[in-house]
C-alpha cells in the first residue's frame, strides 16, 4: 500500500474549506511578516539612537514594537488589496526602459548644460564679484537643464507638463535643502516643525543631543537681524554641530513628548511624517548631523512632488494650474523646509485633482475606490489644520449622474458630510473641553482669547465690518501674488508679481479640456466654490483674532499668505466660466513651463542668492 506523504494536501476538503484552508495560511504570513518587520524597524531605530545598542535589548522599546507591528500589519494589508509591488515594478520598468530610450539626449543636454553653467558662471563671477561658485554653478546647470527639457517638451510635441514639473521641482528643491544654512530663522515656525519631526522619529522616548539644543539656541534663529548666510560661518556651524551630535550627555524625553512639551499624539504632527521618516533613515545609515538635517528636509520635498505628481496624473486638463501652483516660491519654500504647509497642500491638491477628474467622466460611475481616495486625503491633509473643514464640502458637488442608485449618492453625501463634521470637531472640541484660553503668547501679552470672544460676541456688526475690510485687502490680487513670490523671513520678490498673476490667470482661463465644458458652466459649482472659499478665509481670520490678536484690534495678527495655497487649486479650476479649449495643449505646457522657470529661479535669483557673503 501506497504511503500519502505526511504533508500532503488534504485534497478531501471541500473548496469553501480550501478557500479557508488558504486565507488562514495568508492570515499567517501577513502577521509573522508583521512581527519581522516590527523587530527590524525597532532595531533600526535603537540602531540609529545617539549613545544606543542593539544589544541588549533592555534598549528595546515595546510601546514602538507594537506601534510598529501595527503600522506594518496595515501597510501589509493595503498593499496587498492595492498590488503596490507590481504596480511599482512596472512603473520602474518604464522609467528604466524610457532612460535607456533617452539616453543619447540625455548625455548631450547634461554636457551642454555644465558648459554653460560654467560659461555663465564665469561671466557672472566676473561681473558682479559673487565669490561662491559652490552655490552658483550647480545653481545654473539645473537652470539649462530645465531648459533643456522644455526644449525636449517642445521638440517632441507632447504634453510631458507633469514630467517637466516633478523634475523642475526636484531639481531646484535637492540644490535650496543643500544650499540652506542649518538655522532656524529664515522660516515659519520651524524649530517647532523640526522637534515634532525629531521626536516621531522615535516614536516614543525621543534622544535628544548637544546638536540639538545648540541649533535651537537664541543667536541661532534671531530675527532682529538682517538675513545674512555666512558661507564660512556656516562651514564651522556645520562642523561643531556634526562634533556635538557624537559627543554624551544625551537627553531622553518623556515618550510622545517634543523638546517644547507638547504631545506628538497631536493631529498637526500627522505633517511631520515625511519628514520624521527622513531622519530615521539618516540616523539609521549614521550619517552625519548635517545630513541627517538635510534628509528630513529632502523627504518632505519628496513627498509634496510626488503627492502632487500622482493627483496631477488623474487629471485630463489642469495640469498646468496644479503646477503653477504648486511651483510658486512661496511653495517650493515652505516643501524645503521644516512645515506642515507642504503636508496639506499636496494632499488637498491631490484629492482636489481626484475629484475633478471624475467631473471631467461623467459617463463613469464614481467607484468606492475613488471615494475613498477622495475623502480619506482630503481629511488627513486637513486634520493638522482642520480650520480649512468646509472646503470638504465641495465633494458635495459630484453629479447625480455619477451615482449608479440614489442610495449609493445617498450614501456619498452621508460621508462627505461626516468628515466634514469629524474636521469641525477636531478644531472645536479641544477649545470646548479646556477654554479659549490665553491665546498664542507670540502674538504678545495683550492677547487674551477668552477677551476677544466676548468682544466679538459682543459686538457682531463691528466684528463683521473689521472682517470684511481686512479679509478684502487680505485675498486683493497683488496681496497674494506677494505672498506666493515670498521666501518667508528671507525676502520677497516683488518684481515678479505681475509675472504671476498672469501666468495663474492664463493657466486658469486656457488650461481647458473639451471635458470641462460640461462642468464649468455650472453656476452651482461657481457660487458654492466661491462661498466655500470665502467661509474658510473668515474662519482662518477670526481664529487667528482670537488666539493671536490683541483684543478689540482692527485689524488681524499672524495672518499669512501662505494659509491661501490650499484653497488656490479648487477655487482657480471651478470658478472660471471661459468654455473654450486652448487649441493646442501642448504649446499651452511649453508656455507654462517657460513661465514657472522664469518665476522660480528670478525669486532666487533676486531673493535668495544675494544673501550669501563669504
Amino acid at each position: 500500500m501506497t504511503k500519502q506523504p505526511i504533508l500532503a494536501k488534504p485534497t478531501h476538503l471541500r473548496g469553501d474549506d480550501r478557500a479557508a484552508a488558504l486565507d488562514t495560511k495568508g492570515v499567517i504570513s501577513l502577521l509573522l511578516a508583521s512581527v519581522a518587520a516590527a523587530l527590524l524597524l525597532e532595531a533600526g531605530t535603537v540602531c540609529g539612537t545617539p549613545g544606543a545598542s542593539v544589544l541588549p535589548l533592555t534598549a528595546w522599546s515595546k510601546t514602538r514594537l507594537v506601534i510598529f507591528f501595527v503600522l506594518a500589519l496595515a501597510f501589509f494589508v493595503i498593499s496587498q488589496r492595492r498590488d503596490w509591488a507590481k504596480r511599482l515594478t512596472c512603473a520602474t520598468r518604464q522609467k528604466a526602459s524610457w532612460v535607456r530610450d533617452h539616453a543619447k539626449p540625455i548625455a548631450v543636454c547634461t554636457a551642454i548644460s555644465l558648459v554653460g553653467a560654467i560659461a555663465v558662471g564665469t561671466v557672472i563671477t566676473v561681473l558682479t564679484g559673487f565669490s561662491e561658485p559652490e552655490l552658483l554653478l550647480p545653481f545654473l546647470f539645473i537652470l539649462f537643464a530645465n531648459i533643456a527639457v522644455i526644449i525636449e517638451m517642445l521638440h517632441e510635441h507632447s504634453h510631458a507638463y507633469a514630467a517637466f514639473f516633478l523634475f523642475c521641482l526636484l531639481s531646484v528643491g535637492i540644490w535650496f535643502c543643500v544650499a540652506s544654512p542649518m538655522k532656524f530663522v529664515y522660516s515659519y515656525d520651524d524649530e517647532i516643525h523640526y522637534s515634532r519631526a525629531e521626536s516621531l522619529s522615535y516614536l516614543t522616548a525621543p534622544t535628544i543631543t548637544e546638536a540639538d539644543t545648540s541649533l535651537d539656541a537664541p543667536e541661532y534663529r534671531d530675527l532682529s537681524k538682517p538675513v545674512i548666510f555666512s558661507v564660512t560661518e556656516q562651514q564651522e556651524t556645520r562642523e561643531q554641530l556634526d562634533c556635538e551630535n557624537e559627543q554624551p550627555p544625551f537627553q531622553t524625553l518623556s515618550s510622545f513628548t517634543t523638546v517644547y512639551n507638547s504631545s506628538i499624539l497631536a493631529v498637526s504632527t500627522l505633517g511631520a511624517i515625511p519628514s520624521a521618516f527622513g531622519l530615521w533613515i539618516g540616523r539609521l545609515l549614521h550619517l552625519s548631523f548635517s545630513f541627517v538635517f538635510i534628509l528630513g528636509k529632502l523627504c518632505n520635498l519628496l513627498f509634496y512632488g510626488i503627492t502632487i505628481y500622482s493627483g496631477m496624473k488623474h487629471l485630463a486638463s489642469k495640469q498646468c494650474l496644479v503646477g503653477t501652483i504648486a511651483l510658486t516660491p512661496m511653495a517650493l519654500f515652505l516643501a524645503c523646509n521644516y512645515s506642515y504647509d507642504p503636508w496639506i497642500t499636496a494632499l488637498s491638491i491631490y484629492a482636489f485633482c481626484r475629484f475633478i477628474s471624475e467631473l471631467q467622466h461623467p459617463e463613469c460611475p464614481l467607484t468606492r475606490g475613488a471615494t475613498f481616495a477622495m475623502v480619506a486625503t482630503l481629511v488627513l491633509a486637513l486634520l493638522p489644520k482642520a480650520i480649512y473643514f468646509p472646503m470638504v464640502l465641495l465633494l458635495l458637488l459630484m453629479p447625480k449622474a455619477k451615482f449608479v442608485t440614489a442610495r449609493a449618492r445617498r450614501n456619498y453625501r452621508l460621508i462627505v458630510c461626516g468628515a466634514s463634521l469629524l474636521l469641525a470637531v477636531s478644531f472645536l472640541l479641544p477649545m470646548l473641553i479646556g477654554g479659549a484660553g490665553s491665546g498664542d503668547s507670540r502674538g504678545g501679552s495683550s492677547v487674551d482669547s477668552t477677551g476677544q470672544i466676548a468682544f466679538i460676541m459682543g459686538n457682531i456688526p463691528g466684528y463683521l465690518s473689521i472682517l470684511t475690510n481686512f479679509a478684502l485687502s487680505y485675498i486683493a490680487p497683488g496681496c497674494v501674488t506677494e505672498s506666493l513670490d515670498s521666501l518667508a523671513y528671507v525676502g520677497t520678490a516683488s518684481a515678479l508679481d505681475r509675472c504671476l498673476e498672469v501666468i495663474l490667470l492664463a493657466s486658469m482661463l486656457f488650461d481647458v479640456d473639451a471635458t470641462d465644458i460640461k462642468y464649468l458652466g455650472r453656476a452651482t459649482i461657481r457660487v458654492s466654490v466661491v462661498g466655500l472659499a470665502a467661509l474658510t478665509v473668515g474662519l482662518v481670520c477670526t481664529a487667528l483674532y482670537i488666539s493671536f490678536t490683541p483684543v478689540g484690534s482692527n485689524t488681524f495678527a499672524g495672518v499669512q499668505g501662505r494659509y491661501l495655497i490650499p484653497l488656490l487649486f479648487p477655487l482657480l479650476a471651478l470658478l472660471p466660466n471661459l468654455r473654450i479649449p486652448h487649441p493646442n495643449q501642448s504649446t499651452l505646457a511649453v508656455l507654462t513651463a517657460c513661465a514657472n522657470v522664469f518665476i522660480l529661479f528670478g525669486a532666487l535669483a533676486i531673493v535668495f542668492l544675494p544673501k550669501f557673503v563669504a
